[in-house]
């Protein structure tokens, strides 16, 4: 896949949150066009809104600690407590 990306003032971006792949810009963002970034591994994609040096800052800030995040996500289906209340 062929990258336009501007190497200046990007961040280092964390590994997949799914995989622990090598993530990648596919695209930095200006004012007329959105941020892609994609791993490398599975192809987890997210597109945004970011530009400039901000660019890549929704990818790092998200739940990287996949056990953290299975635990809790088997917890919510299988603990006593229910997933959401339905109001009657």
């Amino acid at each position: 896949m062929e990258s336009n990306v501007e190497t200046q003032n990007i961040q280092t971006l964390k590994p997949c949150p799914f995989c622990g792949g090598e993530a990648e810009f596919v695209r930095t963002g200006t004012s007329r066009r959105s941020c892609i970034i994609t791993c490398t591994e599975c192809g987890c994609t997210l597109e945004t809104n970011e530009n400039g040096e901000f660019c890549g800052s929704q990818w790092n800030n998200r739940e990287t600690d996949k056990e953290t995040y299975l635990t809790g996500y088997q917890d919510a289906l299988h603990g006593d407590e229910p997933l959401y209340e339905i109001p009657y």
